[in-house]
């Protein structure tokens, strides 16, 4: 079908079904830019309906289903713009959920709903540059409505910072595109910017990231140590800045400075995050057996086996891997489990 021209020029209501049936093929089809053009067709097609209810139900519903499709964030660079009108639609429809009784989302989910298509979307993201952009594009808004897109993210189960933070350099680990210099400048740009919205977190995630990049793509740990020093002078002492620091220490071989910094980090990071969970126990039982501390190993171990690892999905041996290529056999479990509590 061609995405040029509406299909069904003659009826609007059938010209959208068919292209949202388009739409509904192409996102499992292995064609990201038949996939992009559908997508650009789709919003650019329902953007000039009505005002009123069923019209405006009509665009929540495509904004929806667009928003829901992780490779959105590939073929529509500026999908915060795409967030923002839904959220605006939303909140100028409170006759929405009028005479509409289980044929809408019940009210108390707005929020979580506006923060799972966040979510999705960052899970999406394929470069560092492109979050670099969305962080650009958050700093441009007004506090008032970046705090409710942040509020809406926090409603989601989760990490919400590493899932905001890690999916972009991951996939260029994976691509073998990763510049490691360009990505450590951008990380700390957008560490800049988290701090400057408030929000400390997300800033330690990106300070914890440029410390990656140094130590597993430039390898140059030393640097990513002095990193992480920067950030502790900013930031203040933190769990996320401690076991960053303990895999650098990790991968240097000083087990038995790492073993401190990973027991503190275990203790005290949360836990829902089911990958980095698995890291910290696997180095935290290395380094324990490395230093002969057998008491704490065996039970690091059972943990993290506990945690879900079987088999041949965590190399014990292998310390010269890296973290980025361990995570790609563990993240699809993590994100089909959140797909499964969502």
């Amino acid at each position: 079908m061609s995405t040029d021209v509406p299909i069904y020029p003659e009826n609007f209501f059938v010209s959208w079904m068919l292209r949202l049936a388009q739409f509904q093929l192409l996102k499992v089809m292995p064609n990201p830019e038949a996939f992009a053009q559908c997508v650009h067709a789709l919003l650019r097609e329902t953007a000039n309906g009505g005002d009123d209810l069923k019209d405006r139900l009509s665009r929540l519903f495509v904004l929806g289903k667009v928003l829901i499709e992780r490779q959105t964030a590939a073929a529509i660079p500026n999908w915060i713009d795409i967030l923002l009108e839904y959220r605006e639609l939303v909140a100028r429809s409170p006759d929405l959920y009028e005479g509409t009784r289980g044929r809408v989302p019940d009210k108390s989910l707005q929020s979580l709903g506006l923060g799972l298509m966040f979510g999705v979307q960052c899970l999406g993201v394929r470069e560092i540059r492109a979050l670099s952009n969305m962080f650009d594009r958050l700093d441009g808004l007004d506090r008032n409505t970046r705090d409710s897109i942040f509020a809406a993210v926090d409603a989601v189960p989760g990490e919400s910072s590493s899932m905001i933070v890690n999916p972009a350099w991951l996939a260029e680990a994976e691509r073998g595109t990763l510049v490691w210099t360009d990505a450590a400048t951008r990380f700390y740009r957008m560490a800049t910017q988290a701090g400057s919205w408030g929000y400390r977190e997300l800033a330690l995630r990106c300070h914890a990231a440029r410390s990656v990049m140094a130590d597993e793509y430039g390898e140059q740990p030393e640097t990513a140590l002095a990193m992480l020093d920067e950030a502790e002078a900013l930031l203040r002492h933190d769990p996320i800045l401690a076991r960053a620091r303990a895999k650098i220490l990790w991968r240097k071989n000083d087990y038995a400075a790492a073993l401190p910094l990973l027991e503190h980090a275990i203790a005290e990071l949360p836990t829902e995050g089911v990958v980095e969970k698995v890291f910290m126990l696997r180095e935290g039982a290395m380094c324990a057996g490395e230093v002969g501390d057998w008491a704490l190993a065996r039970p690091y171990r059972s943990r993290c086996r506990a945690a879900g690892v079987h088999g041949g999905d965590v190399d014990w041996h292998g310390r010269r891997c890296r973290r980025g290529e361990y995570s790609f056999g563990l993240l699809p479990r993590c994100v089909n489990s959140a797909h499964r509590v969502h």
